[in-house]
């Protein structure tokens, strides 16, 4: 009787795959420690002519919502360059499906 092999799965979120949730970990916890080292917050309306946008602030003037603001932007970073990452070096298996591999590690 012959034995079925299991069929490798499609992984399209990272925190399904234990390669690419690592990988995702550690790229978030560097981007943090930068992203709180030099901090950027959403400018005040009227500040630089009304423009908004991001504008730097001493890491000691900080808020709560400020901080959260800032360790949020560090994760959006982080997973869009982990998903970029993933999109330019993941190899295809027999199945033609995407899987992070020898060149995504």
């Amino acid at each position: 009787m012959p034995v079925k092999k299991r069929k490798a799965s499609v992984v399209a979120d990272p925190s399904e795959d234990p390669t690419r949730k690592y990988c995702l970990q550690k790229l978030e916890e560097v981007f943090q420690q930068i992203f709180l080292r030099y901090p950027h917050v959403p400018a005040a309306q009227g500040a630089n002519g009304g423009a908004g946008g991001l504008v730097p602030k001493p890491v000691e003037q900080l808020s709560d919502e400020d901080r959260e603001f800032v360790i949020g932007a560090s994760k959006t970073f982080a997973a869009q360059l982990e998903q970029a990452m993933f999109d330019g070096y993941a190899e295809r298996d027999r199945s033609g499906n995407a899987t992070a591999a020898a060149q995504y590690k």
